[in-house]
């Protein structure tokens, strides 16, 4: 059985793989606890956006209940009334807004 003998030159090179093999290791443990981090993140950020969303259509929802108990003597016990003359506002132009004043007769 033939032997070598461990030169210098052989452990420089064996703790340069070493080395790197550590280095790999490490690198690869940062990696999957990044990602682990990560995916938790998502799942949390998930969870408040389907709870905003869920908020959200709740507060329409109240809204157009809302909207809906309005009525004309409602509006007039608040002090609104009704309008005689309708005022349309011209998208025409952008640097001038025009109003086309149409009466109802």
């Amino acid at each position: 059985m033939n032997t070598k003998t461990l030169n210098i030159e052989n452990h420089h090179i064996l703790l340069a793989f070493s080395s790197v093999i550590v280095f790999s290791v490490v690198f690869y443990i940062y990696c999957i606890i990044g990602t682990v981090y990560n995916v938790v993140d998502r799942e949390v950020a998930e969870n408040r956006a389907n709870d905003l969303s869920l908020k959200i259509e709740d507060k329409q929802f109240q809204l157009l209940s809302l909207k809906n108990d309005i009525t004309l003597s409602v509006a007039k016990s608040l002090g609104f009334s009704e309008t005689n003359e309708s005022v349309y506002i011209s998208s025409k132009d952008l640097n001038f807004a025009k109003i086309d004043k149409q009466t109802d007769n």
